[in-house]
């Protein structure tokens, strides 16, 4: 039972490679959860929204095609079974999977039973990180995630444990 981070789309730069690993936003995502990089990356899956780099929008940020976002958004949504924590990195990214009335770092239950938490984007041009308490606040909910999806993986192993031990009493 893992967490799992959404963010927006892959960069221009990024090749497409998995959301968040080897790249500026992913170490930032890493220091604040108190975990290596590589650690994070086995502890969270980091997904993209979008596959492709979808284009410039301004002088300072990317386009983010809502239409195509909650498209995509809708068949991840099916994707959350074996995870209990989903973050999202960006009011976008929230908005796509309707959640973007929620407050940065509210911690709150999708329908399936998910906790979800909204966290600012991670990118060098969101001017929220140079806040201290953001930085504060977002180590919080990372750790936090982290913490709860290893306290839930080890429940389930428990009740796996639990099961097989029936099992085999029955069999027995």
């Amino acid at each position: 039972m893992r967490t799992i981070l959404y963010g927006q789309a892959p960069s221009r730069r990024s090749g497409g490679k998995i959301a968040f690993v080897g790249a500026p936003n992913g170490t930032l995502l890493a220091e604040l959860a108190g975990v290596p990089a590589d650690t994070f990356h086995e502890l969270v899956d980091c997904r993209n929204l979008l596959t492709e780099y979808p284009g410039r929008s301004g002088p300072k940020g990317d386009d983010f095609p809502m239409a195509k976002a909650r498209s995509a958004a809708a068949i991840e949504r099916g994707t959350w079974g074996a995870h209990d924590v989903v973050l999202f990195a960006g009011r976008s990214v929230a908005s796509a999977f309707r959640f973007g009335t929620l407050d940065w770092f509210e911690w709150t239950r999708a329908q399936d039973g998910q906790l979800v938490v909204l966290i600012p984007h991670p990118s060098r041009v969101n001017h929220m990180w140079n806040d201290p308490a953001v930085h504060a606040a977002a180590a919080r909910v990372l750790r936090d995630a982290i913490a709860g999806s290893r306290v839930r993986a080890l429940e389930v192993q428990v009740e796996r444990i639990e099961q097989e031990l029936v099992r085999r009493g029955r069999s027995e």
